[in-house]
């Protein structure tokens, strides 16, 4: 309750400032109704149930909340994030735009990013000039 209070409007904030960059701006807003289900606004107004978006775009949400829950609890530490196979279900353009989000990030955490796919390696490559990849091989 003390959190319902306290700090769940700043969380919702930030979570809809990470949620509109990694959406490319189609979602605005998040808010959570009396129910304390997740709402979502997109950028015409109209709201959505977070429970009725594609599994994409709850991966999304579900990132921007805990990035948001991580700049409250971290203020001060800076903690390294640790993202594995992350972006794998998001659409092409919105991959582009949570590398971005890491990208800026970036500037003041350390990012580890795991991933199989040589696409997305390339990806990270074409987006970011703040980059130290390390391949790491199976072979013995």
């Amino acid at each position: 309750k003390k959190f319902e209070e306290e700090s769940q409007p700043e969380l919702l904030n930030i979570a809809s400032e990470y949620f509109c960059d990694i959406t490319s701006g189609r979602y605005q807003r998040i808010k959570i109704d009396y129910n304390n289900e997740l709402i979502l606004v997109d950028d015409k107004g109209r709201q959505k149930y977070a429970g009725l978006l594609s599994a994409g775009s709850k991966d999304q949400l579900y990132i921007a909340l805990r990035l948001a829950y991580i700049q409250m609890i971290d203020k001060n530490l800076r903690l390294p994030l640790i993202f594995d196979e992350t972006i794998i279900n998001f659409d092409e353009k919105r991959q582009t735009s949570f590398i971005n989000t890491l990208d800026k990030l970036s500037n003041d955490r350390q990012i580890f990013f795991f991933t199989c796919h040589k696409f997305i390696k390339d990806k990270f490559y074409k987006i970011s000039n703040n980059l130290n990849i390390q391949e790491l091989s199976s072979e013995h």
